[in-house]
């Protein structure tokens, strides 16, 4: 489902200006990041938690 209040903050309305390079990439991270969490919500990938991560280092 589309959310269109996040649209029009995300540069999807003309009113926005566009987003620098800086902007852009932490855009992408962010739109990854969210579709990872879908797809753990949907059961298709398990997520680790921040204890997983630290005991990996």
């Amino acid at each position: 489902m589309k959310d269109v209040k996040v649209d029009k903050h995300l540069g999807n309305d003309d009113s926005v200006s566009p987003l620098n390079k800086l902007e852009q990439r932490i855009f992408e991270n962010i739109k990854k990041s969210m579709e990872e969490i879908r797809a753990h919500q949907r059961g298709e990938i398990k997520l680790r938690d921040a204890r997983e991560l630290l005991n990996e280092l």
